[in-house]
């Protein structure tokens, strides 16, 4: 019937307002909370959420390390037909080590893996990341390494959170051999954020045995602000045998 027709169509449409107005607001600066009450008001009504809604809420939570109320979002898109993904899995990370609970990344871990939610370089990254805030270098290394044997390529930020690690935990033997592994496997020009680690380390460690020669290239490439365009033409990193 048309009568029918038009309700369907009214829901349709309530669900599509809904769903805009909690983007909207959690995109806007400062109205996460706004945006929690009306996602709340939703859930009431038994509106229907879509995963864009619920991941940008998520998103915007995590951002004001309201890690409780990611947790109650995260719950209700677990228990959804949506199913929560590697994405989500990974803002709630997120939102753990903004709010300093570093403690509750390993329950969440076990939640992703009970779940089979293979975590990504975001995941890893955010692991070692926090490791590095409590200056864990063991386990920021350790982590590091079972990257590999999940298959999972860390990137510049993984060896970044690694490296720090090592140098919040006053490590600089950990820290320079992980240099040496990077520019010799993985990394063919080290970037600006490693070298400042270690310039970092040796400023703090400075009765230490320092690499002169890099460390002052460092300082060079740091100051003129241009390190992926001028360490390929230092002669310590350069391919090529005519330079």
């Amino acid at each position: 019937s048309n009568h029918g027709r038009d309700e369907d169509e009214g829901h349709i449409l309530d669900d599509m307002v809904y769903n805009s107005l909690v983007v909207a607001f959690a995109r806007a600066d400062g109205m996460a909370v706004e945006a929690l009450e009306l996602y709340r008001t939703m859930r009431a009504q038994a509106v229907h959420t879509n995963r864009v809604t619920c991941t940008e809420l998520i998103g915007s939570l995590a951002n004001r390390g309201m890690v409780a109320e990611v947790a109650e979002v995260v719950g209700d898109v677990r228990r959804s037909s949506m199913g929560a993904d590697t994405v989500v899995y990974n803002i709630w990370l997120k939102a753990c080590v903004q709010a300093k609970e570093l403690g509750k990344l390993d329950h969440i871990w076990e939640e992703m893996a009970a779940a089979r939610i293979r975590p990504d370089v975001t995941s890893y990254a955010t692991r070692i990341h926090a490791l590095a805030l409590q200056g864990d270098a063991g386990g920021a290394l350790w982590t590091l390494d079972s990257m590999n044997t999940a298959g999972v390529l860390p990137n510049e930020v993984c060896f970044g959170s690694a490296m720090h690690a090592c140098a919040v935990a006053a490590d600089t033997p950990k820290a320079w051999h992980l240099f040496a592994q990077i520019k010799s496997y993985w990394l063919p020009k080290p970037t600006v954020v490693l070298y400042a680690t270690l310039i970092n380390l040796s400023l703090i460690h400075i009765s230490e045995p320092t690499r002169l020669l890099s460390i002052s290239y460092a300082v060079f490439c740091l100051k003129k602000k241009t390190i992926n365009s001028t360490i390929s033409h230092h002669p310590l990193y350069s391919k090529s045998p005519n330079k």
